[in-house]
């Protein structure tokens, strides 16, 4: 996961909020997304990231890592991780 969160960022120009979010579902699925921006008020690229998760019907998270584009670790977002667990109390 964290080699995934690496390479993805490799591929966008950061800026100065810049993070990748990789998760493993309990279908053993890995999704991730690059969210431009995690101070952004418009959420946009974590709910395209949930509507992901949802339509694919792996909204149940095992594991979450949170990389900024300087590659430090760190918790997701507290909006991402309330989000997570309104389209899953098991979150």
């Amino acid at each position: 996961m964290l080699e995934i969160a690496e390479n993805s960022l490799k591929k966008v120009k950061l800026q100065a909020y810049t993070q990748c979010i990789v998760v493993l579902t309990d279908k053993q699925k890995i999704y991730y997304k690059i969210i431009a921006n995690a101070l952004s008020e418009e959420n946009a690229a974590e709910f395209s990231f949930l509507n992901e998760l949802k339509s694919n019907h792996n909204t149940k998270i095992k594991k979450i890592v949170c990389m900024w584009g300087s590659g430090d670790i760190d918790l997701p977002s507290w909006k991402l991780r309330k989000m997570l667990c309104e389209v899953n109390l098991e979150n």
